[in-house]
């Protein structure tokens, strides 16, 4: 019997749609893989991923998957479990920018050329050049000449003593010649909403893009997530107990967040690395990233097209090795917060994040109209697990043959420990200093570093101080730290937000090895 000619027309316009539907990318394949990798590295934490796909006729197809566990309690991981972003809050930050930026109402009008001495009067830096010329794109393409200076932050900083501080710390190369990666300048960049429209960015980006978006799980608000239930808690290993790279035998322990009081207002450190999110926040947000800034519902432009394509465009080379050496990946162009290249063929617009005990990779191949976010709560490694997961995700959306880069990561991470174990150890002859130890005990003021208080720990004894703030010091020491039987000082960074304890250790060649 024949069919009528409705119903094969029916039928053929039904396989002309499935065959533009997108299949899966975390497939049982996926799951096997990942679920291996945490098992061969004996991973005691979890990771949390969020894919993105769009077809050719429009549909949207949004996957998350969780594995491992969100805490040392076994906490299974959810579309709905909380992960801090590290830096892949920059993106953030460098739009909150830009929306104001486009603020037609502003007064007075700025633009990504305007100097950011005409936005704060209190602007300075060590460099009268970047004093003067340093404008928006500058800091946000850390072309400003200055390093890191992370050991300078504290979490009580305001906006007018973090701009006092800035012209303290020492350029380590001219302005305008390098890409180094500098947080405090996505500070400076933070406080724009608030100098201009009045609004903290951490309340100005709730009310232009979460609000908006309904990424009501995300937030700027350690107390907020906290409170929720569902924010993952970082783990760690004790440092001194791991035998290999993967630390199998090693004792781990739950890292507390590193900005735990941190609320609605946010902070100093809210801007380059505070935000707070999840898988099926995410998800949304990377589909308005695709959609060029508009509503994946609604079509309402929720980021400006321009803002976007400002921060995509590649404004200066990153030197130094992002990725393990590999023939996959090109040279890595910074943008505002993204960084841009190529991989097997495909534009790539990525960025990486890391907080204490939280790892992030996000990633969008806008050609391909997909995206992926890997997210991991593992403080040992969790930077490579994310990689590798991030790199597999795409080649499975690209349709090729997946790069081993497991075998990648691990070539790197055994030559970092082999490395590591060819340190030189102190002489036994030691040059002393021209000072006892018991007398550089005390406290030193930087003018952009702030207090530090030194504590002399005798060798080969328990910790004892003649301090009762030092004893203290001692008795809260991270259980990271490898404590060994040589002179060393602690020094307590009480409200730092990278580090909770500096290690000085004397030897004929000045050493210090932070934790």
């Amino acid at each position: 019997m024949q069919s009528p000619p409705q119903l094969l027309l029916f039928a053929f316009i039904l396989t002309a749609f499935e065959s533009l539907a997108l299949a899966k990318v975390i497939t049982p394949e996926i799951d096997s893989f990942i679920n291996k990798l945490l098992s061969d590295w004996h991973v005691r934490s979890g990771i949390s991923i969020a894919v993105v796909s769009r077809s050719e006729n429009g549909s949207w197809e949004t996957e998350t998957a969780g594995y491992g566990a969100a805490d040392l309690s076994n906490t299974t991981i959810t579309g709905q479990t909380q992960f801090a972003l590290g830096s892949n809050s920059k993106h953030f930050d460098a739009i909150g920018t830009g929306i104001v930026i486009s603020n037609t109402s502003v007064n007075p009008r700025i633009s990504w050329d305007t100097p950011i001495k005409q936005i704060f009067s209190n602007w300075k830096l060590m460099d009268s050049n970047a004093t003067d010329l340093a404008t928006i794109t500058d800091l946000m393409s850390h072309q400003t000449g200055l390093p890191r200076h992370d050991a300078a932050y504290n979490l009580s900083l305001t906006k007018d003593e973090t701009l006092q501080i800035l012209p303290n710390f020492k350029p380590s190369a001219p302005f305008r010649t390098l890409c180094q990666y500098n947080n405090f300048m996505y500070s400076v960049l933070s406080f724009i909403p608030e100098q201009l429209v009045g609004t903290p960015l951490t309340r100005y980006l709730q009310a232009e893009l979460f609000d908006k978006l309904g990424m009501n799980s995300t937030t700027y608000s350690t107390k907020r997530a906290s409170q929720s239930g569902k924010f993952a808690k970082g783990i760690g290993l004790v440092a001194n107990e791991m035998i290999d790279i993967f630390g199998s035998n090693a004792t781990a322990w739950e890292i507390p967040s590193f900005d735990p009081n941190s609320d609605l207002d946010g902070d100093v450190i809210s801007g380059p690395g505070g935000l707070i999110s999840t898988a099926d926040d995410l998800n949304v947000w990377i589909q308005m990233l695709l959609l060029n800034g508009s509503h994946p519902i609604t079509n309402e432009t929720i980021v400006p097209a321009d803002v976007l394509a400002k921060l995509a465009t590649p404004i200066i080379k990153l030197d130094g090795q992002i990725f393990p050496k590999n023939n996959y990946t090109s040279d890595i162009y910074y943008g505002g917060g993204r960084g841009m290249f190529q991989y097997r063929g495909e534009d790539v617009q990525e960025h990486d994040g890391d907080a204490p005990g939280m790892q992030s990779a996000m990633a969008t191949l806008p050609n391909r109209q997909f995206g992926v976010t890997v997210m991991s709560n593992a403080q040992n490694n969790g930077g490579a697990l994310a990689q590798i997961i991030k790199f597999r995700l795409m080649d499975a959306a690209m349709g090729l043959d997946p790069i081993d880069w497991t075998s990648i990561y691990v070539q790197l991470m055994q030559a970092a420990a082999a490395a590591s174990s060819q340190a030189p150890t102190p002489p036994s002859n030691i040059t002393l200093p021209s000072t006892s130890f018991e007398q550089l005990q005390g406290k030193y003021a930087d003018p952009a570093y702030g207090v530090i208080e030194l504590c002399y720990v005798p060798p080969n004894s328990s910790a004892s101080s003649t301090s009762e703030k030092c004893n203290e010091t001692l008795a809260k020491t991270n259980p990271a730290i490898i404590v060994t039987p040589m002179h060393k000082y602690v020094v307590a960074r009480d409200d730092a937000p990278f580090d909770t304890h500096w290690i000085l250790s004397h030897w004929n060649r000045g050493f210090v090895q932070f934790e």
